[in-house]
């Protein structure tokens, strides 16, 4: 075969070694966003594209909860003995204290099942039917609470106010000791909050901060330091109400009570009003008075850290999406490959489906589904316990998982079954069924023959006729007789059909039905005619194929069982006579002649078989008719003159040119002369003509027969068929099948023809153009002449 069109294989071995490439590459890009997040939740990486440290959103925030760190100590506390000495002690703390108190405890309720209805310690609503939320915000809203300290020095608090509703008063009496402890549980809170902000501020040594707030000083820098902080590369000042910040190139300014700041050079600022800082930060701003002034900056050393830390940051960031881009294209990729070629071995070869693809379609989608939500437990479960190697593992699974079904439903979408193998279609159709019979009863009502249709309009009209029948007799008469007379030739019809079926019946297949110029049941005459006449050809059929085996099996038993009688006897006589006979060597010159004959029939047998079941290799491709005859007579010159035969050769000066294989083609010109030299009549003539058809070219093969053709041309081409029916010459009666069955391999045919002794065989096949020869490129090949 030419490699030149020879097709990519895609075998299995390279599939596989596909998949394992993909899912491994599934499996490293999960794994690299497994790290990439856990490194960026250990806050060791905070990943960013971000090519300065003003446009980090995570420095920007960082910077941005010190400076609201800073302001928040400076406004709530001025110490550890200010607040253990109560004095950031507020209504507002204590009153959100108790609130908080007492909303727990109407919360903790449970549901009964048993009663239907909800369990509490205390009822849910007062006697006037205010419900408890309710009612407690009215008495915080009417109440203030008051400080003492008990005699061990801690600090009791009471509400004063109004008296409290059931339920409410019930939980002050039942929780009384609890109430009065909340002002030492809060001392306790903000004195764990000042000493934590305190350790935060004190681990980052480029802070600076001057903050004077009505008379306390909140700074670990003096007011000189302070007067330069404009100078820093970031720094927030708020003095008099206005408020200025600046990040690297970032800047932001204006009155702190506005709702809008004026905005210059872009950067991390919103211009939207206070958009561009956090909650915490703008309320500890608005909590300060004019007079009041905060001074909070960052030395240089801290932009240069921060820079140094966004830009390592980045190339982190850059190197991971390129490992995690780079995997997952690698895995598109060689999923694509495995979609494409899915199914096939080859382009061209029929779709191979296997058990997968027999499996409804939604089943596979669910347990796709189930395998994704699997997955995305094993991807909480390994980000909780910090174990890559089960992610790994589960993304290796889900991903061969996923890979089958979409493998499968690429097979299918290949195929054309894949609304086949849908669970919806079966559900649909099972729906429509109803409708289709319906339709169908109703194109076969429409398909009835025109009888049927005037039986159903006659039948119909027959009752409104009735009708008439006692206002106008006479038309009532003639409508009988004319019904008479229409049922009376539509059951002579019926009759004939009927008589004619059963005829079919008891066999005889020979039989027509003939109703004359009746229209009535014709078409159903026919079709039984056209039954009798199938059942009749089927039959002739089997009895001649039933005949050709029989005499093939006698056919084959005597062309093999006559050499090998002869070699039987021959060796019997060897045997007797022994080797030191006279006749030894003409006995065992007998013995090789049968045996070779028997080869020679077994190999015959042996061919013609490969040439009916189409297992011969065929190698189509331009062949000369005429060259290859003339080549085929020079072979057989030798066999020419021994058989005394006249050749008459006609073939085309110019030649023919068509499409076989050259040695298949070979083979039949052989087997067509080799059956010459074994039948033809001894000094007769046999003509040999190649003729051009149109598209075709026809070789033919005429002789007189040495014996009488008393049999069918389709006979003669049937295996151990001869012409010679006592089966006395030479041949075994395999030629003419084997050149048959190359010469429909090649995409020719095969014909005989008989009239009277003149045997004509004619071998047709497809005419092409002459090849194209392709001039010499290089002047030296050109031959010179003269």
């Amino acid at each position: 075969m030419d490699t030149k069109s020879r097709k990519f294989s895609h075998p299995w071995y390279l599939k596989a070694i596909a998949l394992v490439l993909a899912a491994a590459c599934f499996s490293r890009g999960a794994c690299q966003i497994f790290d990439l997040a856990g490194k960026a939740s250990a806050g060791s990486f905070m990943p960013t594209l971000a090519e300065s440290y003003e446009n980090d959103s995570a420095v920007f925030r960082d910077t941005l909860l010190l400076e609201d760190a800073v302001l928040h100590v400076a406004t709530l506390y001025e110490g550890e003995e200010s607040i253990q000495s109560g004095k950031s002690l507020t209504q507002s703390n204590l009153k959100d204290a108790y609130y908080q108190l007492v909303s727990e405890a109407f919360y903790n309720y449970s549901y009964n099942y048993d009663t239907k209805g909800v369990e509490t310690a205390y009822e849910l609503t007062t006697p006037e039917g205010v419900f408890w939320q309710d009612a407690l915000d009215e008495l915080v809203s009417q109440s203030t609470f008051a400080l003492s300290r008990s005699e061990d020095g801690k600090f009791i608090m009471r509400r004063e106010g109004p008296e409290a509703p059931e339920p409410l008063a019930r939980f002050e009496s039942e929780n009384q000791q609890q109430i009065q402890s909340l002002p030492q549980e809060l001392i306790r809170i903000q004195l764990s909050d000042y000493r934590w902000q305190m350790r935060n501020l004190q681990t980052q040594p480029a802070l600076r901060y001057y903050i004077r707030h009505g008379e306390k000083t909140f700074a670990n820098a003096s007011e000189e330091e302070a007067v330069q902080a404009q100078q820093a590369e970031i720094f927030l000042l708020m003095k008099k109400g206005e408020v200025k910040m600046r990040m690297g190139e970032s800047r932001v300014e204006g009155d702190i009570y506005d709702e809008h700041f004026s905005y210059q050079s872009g950067g991390a600022f919103n211009t939207n009003s206070y958009g561009w800082l956090s909650a915490q930060l703008r309320e500890s701003l608005l909590s300060y008075n004019e007079e009041d002034t905060a001074y909070i900056w960052f030395t240089d050393d801290y932009a240069t850290q921060m820079q140094q830390q966004v830009t390592e940051n980045r190339q982190l960031t850059i190197q991971y999406l390129s490992q995690i881009g780079g995997a997952f294209f690698v895995t598109l990729f060689l999923l694509g490959y495995l979609l494409r070629t899915c199914g096939r071995k080859r382009k061209g070869d029929a779709i191979r489906l296997y058990f997968i693809d027999r499996v409804f379609t939604e089943v596979l989608l669910a347990l796709g589904g189930l395998a994704v939500g699997g997955y995305v437990l094993a991807i909480l479960l390994s980000w909780q316990y910090q174990e890559p190697d089960l992610l790994a593992l589960c993304s290796w699974a889900v991903f061969l998982v996923i890979t089958a079904i979409l493998l499968s439903f690429g097979r299918r979408l290949k195929a054309r079954t894949f609304w086949k193998s849908c669970l919806l279609r079966h559900f649909f159709r099972l729906l429509a069924a109803p409708f289709r019979k319906a339709a169908r009863s109703f194109r076969e009502l429409s398909r009835q023959e025109l009888t049927v249709k005037r039986a159903m309009v006659f039948t119909g009209l027959y009752g409104l006729f009735c009708l008439l029948l006692a206002i106008v007799f006479p038309l009532s008469i003639a409508l009988i007789i004319a019904a008479v007379l229409f049922v009376g030739k539509m059951a002579s019809a019926y009759q004939k059909v009927r008589e004619g079926v059963s005829l079919v019946r008891q066999g005889d297949l020979t039989h027509q039905i003939d109703l004359g110029d009746e229209r009535f049941f014709a078409g159903l005459a026919d079709d039984v005619n056209s039954i009798a006449d199938g059942l009749h050809n089927a039959v002739e059929s089997e009895l001649k194929s039933e005949r050709m085996k029989s005499e093939l099996i006698t056919n084959v038993s005597h062309d093999i069982r006559t050499p090998l009688t002869s070699i039987i006897t021959y060796t019997d006589l060897l045997q007797k006579e022994g080797l030191q006979s006279a006749n030894a060597a003409r006995y065992c010159q007998i013995i090789g002649q049968k045996a070779q004959r028997l080869k020679m029939l077994t190999d015959d047998l042996f061919e013609v078989s490969k040439a009916a079941s189409g297992n011969i290799q065929v190698e189509l491709a331009p062949v000369e008719l005429c060259s290859l005859i003339r080549q085929g007579m020079g072979e057989l010159s030798d066999k020419m003159e021994e058989s005394g035969l006249c050749f008459r050769i006609q073939l085309p000066p110019q030649g023919v040119w068509v499409k076989a294989d050259g040695k298949l083609l070979w083979r039949v010109v052989e087997n067509l002369l080799s059956n010459v030299f074994k039948y033809a009549l001894p000094a007769s003539r046999v003509y040999l003509d190649v003729e051009e058809q149109g598209e075709k070219a026809t070789f033919t093969v005429k002789n007189i027969s040495a014996y009488e053709l008393n049999v069918d041309p389709s006979e003669l081409m049937e295996r151990f068929k001869r012409g010679d029916a006592s089966r006395h010459s030479e041949g075994n009666g395999l030629g003419l099948a084997i050149a048959k069955n190359l010469v429909e391999l090649q995409g020719g045919a095969f014909t005989i023809t008989v009239d009277g002794d003149l045997f004509k065989a004619s071998v047709t096949l497809e005419k092409i153009q002459p090849p194209v020869k392709e001039a010499p490129s290089n002047p030296e090949e050109i031959p010179q002449i003269g």
